[in-house]
């Protein structure tokens, strides 16, 4: 791994092998088989560092990875949480070059849409020429970056199929801040 650690998690069980999901500080992820007591093969299929393979929407982000949940009724799936954002993964996809966002209306979803366009801009085909990989690309749900909620503090699955996200909003926070016991003003 070429960065530090920061969250680990038990997937699969039952018909799925045993595994160990481990997130780094640089948002990449690796998939561990217990029973071999090696590297996935969807870990190795990806190719190592796993950085370069996943998609930049995910790796790019400034906050790292700081849980991951499962569900116990797919335990193919799981979700890439962090304080701002949670990232659905299906390891039975293919990772698609690029990311959804959800809701693609959000301020930081329009944010990151500029930046795309710019890249697209300096690498795109000759108008008219769509291949397919492209419109297969766009459709994909694997690796949706989720940011409806923020300041995220607590996310898990309760029971198959529900998930409780517990978050606690900024505004909330400075509300119980105590007021300033001085105030300068300058300038006057």
């Amino acid at each position: 791994m070429d960065a530090p650690t920061t969250c680990i998690k038990f997937l699969g069980g039952g018909i799925v092998e045993s595994s160990l999901a481990v997130g780094c500080s640089n948002n990449e992820f690796y998939i561990y088989n217990l029973g071999r007591r090696s590297l996935s093969h969807w870990s190795n299929d990806m190719g190592l560092p796993l950085l370069k393979s996943l998609p930049k929407e995910l790796t790019s982000r400034s906050e790292p990875v700081a849980r991951i949940v499962s569900n116990s009724a797919t335990p193919q799936r799981f979700i890439l949480g962090s304080h701002g954002y949670f990232c659905a993964v299906d390891l039975d996809q293919p990772v698609p070059e690029r990311s959804s966002m959800f809701p693609p209306d959000h301020l930081r979803a329009k944010r990151l849409q500029l930046i795309k366009e710019d890249d697209a801009m300096m690498f795109c085909p000759p108008p008219g020429k769509k291949s397919k990989s492209n419109l297969t690309r766009d459709t994909s749900t694997n690796f949706t970056i989720c940011l409806r909620y923020s300041e995220i503090l607590f996310q898990d699955f309760i029971a198959e199929n529900e998930m409780v996200v517990v978050e606690q909003p900024w505004m909330s926070i400075l509300e119980e801040l105590p007021d300033a016991l001085a105030r300068r003003v300058y300038g006057t």
